[in-house]
């Protein structure tokens, strides 16, 4: 079930427990939205339930909520945090606190959002950082406007500060309360980069002018102040609605772009993945190239079903994915919290169709991905390079995962963002929090991908060739990694 919500979460808004309670402290206070936009304050009282439903949804529903953090500690992080509830908050001030506690969960499908009506002021009337960000070696970059005018600090210059906070400070926030799995660092940057504008908001509150302290082309440093603009007067993302896409760069060579594993739909024409996926291959086999090169960078994930297929036309052997798909609960006092009561219903009733094992978790049984697959036809025999970042995740990551452990590929890139070993994710609930109405988006589903044990517990698959680009080859649309292993084959 992976293939309807896992890759549906738009993570919008992003150590030691001494610096848990220590960071969020310097920003409790820090609530200038509230001045702008209407939003409540809580007693006391009415946080101490919405904590409680917090808390207890993700202990009764979250199936791998002590893979990395253990239960002693976790219990310790949630009865200190409410220890601290002692006075009234504002829903943004609380939102931060369990911002906090879901990233020491440390798993990437768990998020905590604002409440549906402050989500929908701060796209009406936050204004926001008018240009992309990039991270690159622990420095920020300008990477490209978001609006038609010409900007002041133009791409590729490092930023030093936004407004009083350093970009040290922004990265050292960012990885204290934003989700990701285990230990990887790769998807909580990616994570930063694409939501930078929103976080600030959310964080800080919204300005009518961003000053930016940055080095220009000479190195020196300069400051200049840049207007905020609402996000309807920003230019839309470039991206592609292709969930897949096939080029020959050479005659060598054949480039398969997996953007997400999912159908798609362009204009008014539906795209089936797995029917676009045969007919590229047949394409590959008539073109005889010997080299395959799978774009997997920026892949959020999906149909784990999807996943499973195209690495069926790599190998031509039978293969179990999952070595298991468990559950923890078939039954909650927290299920009137959620979003959509007769789906969280659906859900749990789908686990009549599950085994409850001797450790009182519930198996999964019936899955496509627990039952030996069949290689599809035609097979690719050649060799095959993958390209892998931060933003490889959720089934983009179990299928490297995959590659990784029967040694059918090489890797170019940096680290991927999703865990070597598996993840929680498939089935996610939304718990509606009775007074803020903060949203937690929690996964149902703990699946351990059937590898073998090549990499570091709680880390993704790393790279053969670390490769990063640099700042000015983005800005010039070269595709560093890519030309890299253009190289690489050429060489051979």
């Amino acid at each position: 079930m992976k293939s309807v919500n896992r890759n549906n979460i738009i993570l919008e808004y992003f150590s030691g427990l001494l610096l848990f309670f220590s960071t969020f402290a310097s920003y409790a206070q820090v609530d200038t939205l509230s001045n702008r936009l209407p939003i409540k304050t809580f007693s006391s009282d009415q946080l101490v339930k919405d904590f409680e439903v917090f808390r207890g949804s993700l202990e009764d529903y979250h199936a791998g909520l002590y893979w990395y953090t253990s239960k002693d500690e976790l219990d310790q992080i949630f009865d200190e945090a409410r220890a601290s509830i002692n006075d009234s908050l504002s829903e943004l001030e609380f939102f931060r606190k369990l911002t906090f506690i879901t990233s020491k969960i440390r798993c990437g499908h768990t998020v905590i959002r604002t409440s549906i009506a402050t989500r929908d002021h701060i796209s009406q009337v936050g204004k926001l950082l008018p240009f992309e960000i990039k991270i690159l070696n622990g420095k920020m970059y300008m990477l490209e406007s978001r609006i038609d005018r010409e900007l002041p600090i133009k791409p590729g210059m490092e930023i030093l500060k936004i407004n009083e906070y350093t970009t040290d400070y922004l990265l050292h926030l960012a990885n204290s309360v934003n989700s990701g799995d285990g230990f990887i660092e790769t998807n909580k940057i990616k994570r930063f980069e694409r939501y930078f504008p929103y976080f600030y908001v959310t964080r800080f509150g919204p300005t009518d002018e961003y000053k930016i302290d940055y080095l220009d082309e000479q190195g020196k440093k300069n400051s200049v102040p840049i207007i905020a603009r609402l996000a309807s007067q920003l230019n839309p993302k470039n991206s592609s609605q292709k969930n897949l896409k096939l080029s020959f760069p050479d005659s060598t060579i054949a480039l398969i772009k997996v953007r997400q594993f999912q159908n798609w739909k362009e204009g008014k024409k539906n795209f089936r993945f797995e029917k676009e996926l045969k007919a590229m291959f047949q394409k590959i086999s008539t073109s005889e190239v010997d080299n395959l090169v799978i774009d997997m960078r920026d892949n959020l994930g999906g149909d784990d079903n999807f996943g499973l297929r195209l690495f069926s036309y790599l190998y031509d052997k039978p293969i179990i994915e999952f070595k298991e798909q468990t559950l923890i609960a078939n039954k909650s006092e927290y299920f009137r919290y959620t979003k959509d009561l007769n789906r969280t219903k659906a859900i749990f009733y789908h686990m009549l169709f599950t085994k409850k094992g001797d450790d009182s978790r519930f198996y999964m049984r019936h899955a496509e991905t627990l039952k030996p697959s069949s290689p599809s036809l035609p097979q690719f025999t050649g060799n095959v390079y993958i390209l892998i970042n931060g933003g490889t995740y959720s089934t983009g990551a179990d299928f490297v995962a995959l590659m990784k452990s029967y040694q059918l590929a090489t890797f170019i890139g940096e680290e991927v963002g999703g865990a070597y070993y598996g993840n929680t994710s498939g089935y996610l609930i939304t718990t509606i929090l009775p007074y803020s109405k903060l949203r937690l988006i929690l996964p149902v589903v703990n699946y351990r991908t059937n590898v073998e044990p090549t990499e570091k517990i709680g880390r993704g698959v790393m790279p053969d060739y670390p490769i990063k680009p640099a700042i000015m080859d983005l800005v010039n649309g070269i595709d560093t990694e890519l030309e890299f292993t253009r190289q690489l084959i050429n060489h051979k």
